[in-house]
C-alpha cells in the first residue's frame, strides 16, 4: 500500500524523524516504519491524526495520496507537490 510512502513524503517535508512523528502520534517508531514500508496500513482515525500532525486537512492528505498514485508513485514529484502546500501558506 502506497499510503505509507505518502506519510514518508510528508514526514520528510516537515523534517520529522520517524521517532518524532511516532511521539506526536503516540505510537511506536516501529509502527511508523512499518506504515512507510507498506507492512501496516493506518486506520482512518490514525490517518486523521497524521494529517493533523502535518498541519493539513485529511482531504489534502488524500489529495496528495491521489496525486502520488496518478503519477505512478513518483516520490520526488510528490515531495515537490507537498512542499508547495507549505510554501503557499
Amino acid at each position: 500500500m502506497t499510503i505509507g510512502r505518502v506519510i514518508r513524503i510528508f514526514r520528510i517535508a516537515n523534517d520529522y524523524s520517524a521517532k518524532q512523528l511516532a511521539e506526536l502520534l503516540n505510537v511506536s517508531q516501529a509502527f511508523i516504519t512499518d506504515m512507510e514500508n507498506g507492512k501496516k496500513t493506518p486506520s482512518l482515525e490514525t490517518t486523521k491524526k497524521i494529517a493533523k500532525a502535518f498541519n493539513v486537512s485529511t482531504s489534502t492528505f488524500f489529495k496528495i495520496y491521489e496525486f502520488y498514485e496518478e503519477n505512478d508513485g513518483d516520490f520526488k514529484k510528490t515531495l515537490i507537490e507537498v512542499l508547495k502546500i507549505y510554501v503557499s501558506e
